[in-house]
C-alpha cells in the first residue's frame, strides 16, 4: 500500500491533504519532533474533514 508521509507542518494546506485523503490509502502524517504519526482516514465531504484535521491529536497514535 502506498503511504504518503509528510511532516506535521503540512497541515496548513488542508486543501491538497484533503485531496490525498479522498482516495483509498490512508495518509500519515508523521511528527519528527515526537516521533509520532498520525493516520487519517478517508473523510465524505470537507466539512467533516476540517473538524476532524482539528481534533487529530485525539487519535493519536504511537507506531
Amino acid at each position: 500500500m502506498d503511504q504518503d508521509i509528510r511532516p506535521t507542518s503540512d497541515l496548513t494546506n488542508y486543501k491538497d491533504l484533503l485531496k490525498d485523503v479522498s482516495g483509498d490509502h490512508p495518509v500519515i502524517l508523521k511528527d519528527d519532533d515526537n516521533n509520532k504519526k498520525y493516520v487519517l482516514i478517508q473523510v465524505e465531504d470537507e466539512q467533516k474533514f476540517m473538524n476532524g484535521i482539528k481534533m487529530y491529536k485525539k487519535f493519536e497514535r504511537k507506531f
